[in-house]
């Protein structure tokens, strides 16, 4: 929430049309400055209503909001008397550029391109990679729920066919990637009419009319993801990243190969990561965009005024962009994360060590259910 006068705080977020269980809380969860309407019971907020709130932590007594449709919503929090802060929400709002205090970047990333890896299959009977791949993949039209896990400490949980609410890649003290955009030729894919979305066990797929397909992955063993486009024609590829940093609440740099972001010092928690570093696997262009010069991050993906917005597009046509980003407690090892992901082709290797984890011990059968489970 940001401080508007008159004893307000407020705050304008885009929702889905679901229930939302929430509390309004201070950063670090101070128990006299997390607020509910009730001590032990859970209590349904009212549009255009003014609340009475109390501080009341605890379980099982959030304040729930049923939003009738995806949309901006605007919470309004009136703290003349902090013992009894009045929450209003009201449907609608406006969703506008945060007054940056830096310059945005915009950088040509020379970056070599990853070397071509082909995977390694085993002997028969046992299926080759993306045979194996396929016949285990679950694919739906509509969506519905998945999720993955890093093996370190962090976990993505997602939903298909969405942009708002679509996926969280959590790690010990919160999240900062999101779900993300794929561009062909300058168009963002709508993944709300995605034709299908196919769970693999490598990572996420959508799939869109004119052979176009975009994929998310999370590495095991590493706190890394892949997002990656890929298109049936020669086309200028891009992907925009969802990030849940503050535009004025963090810092950007430009490397040789990669572009790292930086949380505010004061933001910053113990072993958790605090530095993004994001790299792809042939040279590329990263500019930060705002929503008045790239309206379709606004109308399409519902992304945040006050958050980075980076665009990072292949600087020539191709069929395939793979951008790796990488999280980590310094800058250093976030750097060196995402080096090797884009020098090693990550993305290969990933789907090798998912194929080779697959087929460690191998049972299959003529039950095509029995065998994704």
């Amino acid at each position: 929430m940001q401080y508007v006068g008159e004893h307000c705080y407020q705050a304008t977020l885009c929702l889905p049309a679901d229930r939302h269980q929430f509390k309004i809380s201070d950063r670090d969860g101070t128990e006299a400055l997390t607020f509910s309407a009730d001590l032990q019971k859970a209590t349904e907020c009212q549009l255009e209503a003014a609340m009475v709130l109390m501080p009341a932590k605890g379980i099982g007594n959030d304040l729930i909001l049923d939003a009738p449709q995806t949309g901006l919503y605007t919470l309004t929090l009136v703290v003349q008397n902090w013992r009894e802060p009045l929450l209003r929400i009201e449907q609608g709002g406006e969703n506008i550029d945060a007054e940056p205090n830096r310059p945005l970047l915009s950088a040509e990333i020379k970056a070599n391109r990853s070397p071509e890896v082909a995977l390694v299959g085993k002997a028969s009977p046992v299926l080759a990679p993306q045979a194996l791949f396929d016949a285990m993949a679950i694919r739906e039209p509509q969506s519905f729920p998945f999720v993955f896990g890093d093996n370190v400490d962090g976990c993505y949980e997602g939903q298909t066919h969405r942009f708002v609410a679509a996926g969280k890649y959590r790690h010990k003290q919160g999240w900062y990637l999101g779900t993300f955009g794929a561009l062909v030729d300058g168009k963002l894919q709508d993944k709300t009419q995605a034709t299908e979305a196919a769970l693999y066990p490598f990572g996420i797929t959508h799939h869109y009319a004119g052979g176009i397909a975009d994929t998310l992955s999370i590495f095991s063993g590493s706190r890394t993801a892949a997002l990656r486009v890929e298109s049936e024609n020669a086309a200028l590829l891009g992907i925009v990243p969802l990030l849940n940093l503050a535009i004025n609440q963090s810092t950007v740099s430009r490397y040789d190969d990669c572009v790292v972001y930086a949380l505010e010092p004061s933001l910053r928690q113990p072993d958790s990561p605090a530095f993004i570093a994001i790299s792809a696997d042939q040279p590329f262009s990263f500019r930060e965009e705002t929503l008045k010069t790239c309206p379709q991050l606004d109308s399409v993906m519902h992304l945040s005024g006050m958050h980075v917005k980076p665009v990072i597009e292949a600087l020539e046509p191709t069929t395939a962009l793979t951008v790796y980003l990488s999280f980590a407690v310094t800058e250093q090892e976030a750097v060196s994360m995402a080096k090797a992901a884009s020098v090693n082709n990550g993305n290969a290797q990933h789907l090798q060590a998912t194929y080779d984890m697959l087929t460690k011990s191998y049972l299959w059968t003529s039950d095509e259910t029995y065998n994704r489970a």
